[in-house]
């Protein structure tokens, strides 16, 4: 369960066992300077992480929790992510969970096992990004180096935004959309730079998309209306389901990370 329903959860046991609750206005005021003042402190030390992670390039994969082991789309994130660890040596984030969230972390465990095979050295990592309040979740799966536990929605996109530098959306429901328009909206408003931050979706979703770019722009422009979307926020978004096209596509920007910033970063104690 979430903190807001925790909380009325609570409130409701307490007026059932005192009938009248009785709040402190003092109290509120100095609970409100608590959560701004602990704001202030998450955010100084997000910032202080973020420029640490500059040293390193994940690629996030979004997906489903419900997709079978025995089908193909299992079958595809598992090697997408196969090919992202192995050919790219990059770390591989996911929610952590079943299904295709374990495709993408099992593919890190093979790409590993297959660089020991051959004696070559190997740097990928598998994260897990978890949710732990959401019931129909069954926890991690087997296959994480490093996770983290968020009882929040919110905190965990907030980590998937800030730990990744690229996103690509395998096919999913709800979760999976919204993890999807929250990375689109910050392209879309700057927040993460278009050009150095790919987002790729599979072929799964150009349906939802082209009617949202229909709804949003294209019916009101011919209506004479205003757009309620730019014309380049059209192709923020690319679809793929080539797995070697999808690994250039972010070994591009793996590239271009490693020569702006990891070249020039050598690790101290």
């Amino acid at each position: 369960m979430s903190t807001k329903p925790e909380i009325y959860k609570q409130l409701k046991e307490d007026i059932q066992e005192n009938g009248t609750l009785y709040f402190s206005r003092n109290g509120r005021a100095r609970a409100q300077a608590k959560l701004l003042q602990a704001r202030v402190a998450y955010y100084n030390a997000r910032r202080e992480v973020l420029r640490y992670d500059a040293a390193f390039f994940r690629a996030s994969l979004f997906a489903s929790a419900s997709i079978s082991e025995n089908d193909p789309e299992f079958g595809f994130m598992r090697d997408l992510s196969y090919a992202l660890a192995f050919r790219l040596g990059i770390d591989i984030s996911t929610g952590g969970g079943p299904s295709l969230m374990l495709a993408g972390n099992l593919g890190v465990t093979l790409a590993r096992q297959e660089a020991e095979r051959l004696d070559v050295k190997f740097w990928a990592k598998s994260h897990g990004i978890l949710l732990t309040s959401l019931s129909g979740e069954q926890g991690q799966n087997q296959h994480l180096d490093m996770k983290s536990d968020h009882p929040e929605f919110t905190t965990r996109l907030q980590e998937f935004v800030d730990k990744n530098d690229a996103f690509y959306v395998g096919p999913g429901g709800k979760g999976s959309l919204l993890e999807m328009a929250l990375i689109e909206q910050l392209l879309q408003v700057g927040h993460l730079r278009r050009t150095v931050v790919p987002l790729i979706a599979h072929p799964f979703w150009k349906p939802l998309i082209e009617k949202e770019n229909e709804v949003m722009y294209y019916n009101r422009n011919n209506q004479g209306k205003t757009p309620l979307i730019r014309k380049d926020d059209l192709t923020i978004m690319r679809f793929s389901d080539n797995i070697d096209e999808i690994v250039g596509i972010i070994g591009e920007a793996r590239d271009n990370k490693v020569e702006k910033y990891i070249r020039h970063i050598k690790w101290v104690r």
